[in-house]
């Protein structure tokens, strides 16, 4: 007797509290909806300003390397010049070895001619100078005449 009344209340109670949850449902998706596009939004943001970033990136890198082919250029003249002193110095320690060596020559020689001019003879020479005999008695011969 209630029973069909009972179950019209019943389903209608059910279809009241299905429209709800659809009505409830239906704004938790248009609320996630909204912040799914503003996250779509800021991803293609950030997507610009990535594309922003990497031709500064790229920008930098030509800079760069146009930077190192300047230097580059420049301290390769500075390279060879660097080389060139050091051939030079070589040549100099060469020279001075040679002239003190020549020096040091000049020096026993000029010691042997006044030795000679004072009286000494070959065994002297060959004692104080250090020099061999044959060029002890070239020596006597050349000062003496």
């Amino acid at each position: 007797m209630y029973w069909p009344a009972i179950n019209s209340i019943i389903i209608l109670c059910l279809t009241v509290i299905f429209i709800l949850a659809f009505n409830q449902l239906t704004r938790k998706l248009a609320n996630k909806q909204t912040e799914l596009d503003s996250l779509k939004l800021k991803v293609d943001e950030l997507a610009e300003q990535v594309t922003v970033y990497e031709n500064i990136t790229n920008r930098q890198q030509q800079q760069i390397s146009e930077l190192s082919n300047n230097l580059t250029t420049c301290f390769s003249p500075l390279e060879n010049l660097e080389n060139r002193i050091e051939e030079v110095a070589s040549i100099i320690q060469l020279v001075q070895s040679d002239m003190s060596s020549e020096s040091t020559e000049q020096k026993l020689y000029g010691r042997a001619k006044k030795m000679i001019e004072m009286g000494a003879d070959i065994n002297e020479l060959v004692a104080e100078c250090e020099i061999p005999r044959a060029e002890a008695e070239l020596l006597i011969s050349l000062y003496k005449s």
